[in-house]
């Protein structure tokens, strides 16, 4: 049973097959294998950061990042742990910001 709110990445063999809506489905165990993907907003939390501005006054920083998974496929295929690689990302762009700040 797949929820509201979420998909599932069906894959036989290893191979992507579909993306499989919510609803009740039936599958082979043996050959067939689903991940489930949750397309809800997800609120990230970004750890607390130290950086220095350009004009190198030394700041300290948390944020949150809301995430939501557009492409199942992807999420599952492209990177290894998406919530991780998000907020790895939003981590970076937010020292970048900070650093390009007067």
């Amino acid at each position: 049973v797949i929820e509201q709110g979420s998909v599932a990445v069906l894959t036989r063999f290893g191979v992507f097959e579909r993306v499989l809506p919510p609803g009740m489905y039936v599958y082979n165990c043996m050959s067939q294998d689903l991940t489930k993907v949750s397309m809800k907003m997800q609120a990230i939390s970004i750890p607390r950061q130290a950086a220095m501005t350009r004009d190198n006054l030394s700041v300290v920083v948390d944020a949150v990042a809301f995430v939501t998974v557009i492409d199942a496929a992807k999420a599952v295929f492209a990177v290894e742990d998406y919530y991780k690689a998000a907020q790895t990302l939003a981590a970076s762009m937010l020292l970048r910001a900070i650093g390009e700040h007067d």
